[in-house]
């Protein structure tokens, strides 16, 4: 399998003795970027690591197709998808011989890393995800290419850590558009703030069963719509808190809550203040 070499590609390697030093670094050591590339129409390009990677690697396809073999799993990588394999985890990877993956990649290391791959969405038996944004993925990854390529000094290394960083944390973030099933129940939700919404209400705008909005839901947001309707809620209520002289009780029923000690209980739960607190607590 060749290594390397592919025309057009870019390339950039941190040296040990430098990778070392920098995990010593109070930031560096949370999340440090070591290797990272660009390889287009890679044919022939190819990787076997029995015992694995000292550091984990993140790879987004933008073109071609790639065979993946991470444990037990064998997998087909092709355009838009972001493959995560672990540190020390046996894996395999080749381009398709006929239509050879164009790929941009990333190696990580540091006491964060597990955490951030965990938050991007990636799981034990899941090592594939597709990103949000396919445009925003592979422009993070050329941040950190061209911060990495500057020099080996403390600054580049923060600044593609820096880039590494929001790259695995944008991972997560759901594709919204206008005819999106979550964007309509959030958007329906926000249109009747005020109202004793139930899951099935909002399910039945949406066209789903109230189990897979449930689970829309929770992979979209982390919550449930009801929680995610209250979280709204008390979003609405400080901005009425922060711009308007109106009552605490107006405001309460403006978003829904009747009961405005009932409301001023919920919101002090969240802000460890109640709402007369909170408006007047310094801001900015």
């Amino acid at each position: 399998m060749k290594r390397s070499g592919f025309p057009g590609q870019r390339l950039e390697v941190l040296p040990g003795p430098r990778v070392r030093q920098a995990l010593d670094h109070p930031v560096l050591s949370r999340l440090l970027v070591t290797d990272c590339g660009y390889f287009p129409q890679a044919r022939g390009h190819g990787r076997v690591r029995p015992h694995g990677s000292p550091q984990t690697i993140l790879i987004v396809c933008t073109a071609g197709r790639g065979k993946v073999r991470v444990g037990d799993s064998e997998l087909t990588v092709g355009p838009g998808d972001t493959l995560a394999i672990r540190a020390g985890t046996a894996h395999a990877y080749t381009a398709h011989p006929d239509q050879p993956w164009t790929i941009w990649w990333v190696h990580v290391t540091g006491a964060d890393a597990d955490a951030l791959v965990d938050a991007a969405g990636f799981e034990a038996d899941r090592h594939v995800i597709r990103p949000a944004s396919l445009e925003q993925t592979v422009d993070l990854i050329r941040q950190v290419i061209d911060a990495v390529g500057v020099d080996d000094t403390d600054a580049s290394l923060l600044s593609a850590s820096g880039a590494a960083w929001h790259l695995l944390a944008s991972l997560r973030q759901p594709v919204l558009h206008p005819e999106d099933t979550l964007e309509m129940a959030r958007t329906f939700i926000l249109e009747h703030l005020a109202d004793p919404l139930t899951v099935e209400d909002i399910a039945d705008h949406v066209h789903l069963s109230p189990s897979h909005l449930a689970a829309v839901f929770k992979a979209g947001t982390g919550m449930g719509p009801i929680t995610y309707q209250g979280v709204l809620r008390m979003r609405r209520a400080r901005q009425l808190l922060d711009s308007t002289t109106r009552s605490v009780t107006d405001v309460a029923a403006s978003v829904g809550y009747a009961d405005p000690a009932y409301f001023s209980r919920r919101f002090r739960q969240l802000h460890e203040l109640s709402p007369r607190q909170y408006r007047s607590s310094p801001k900015g």
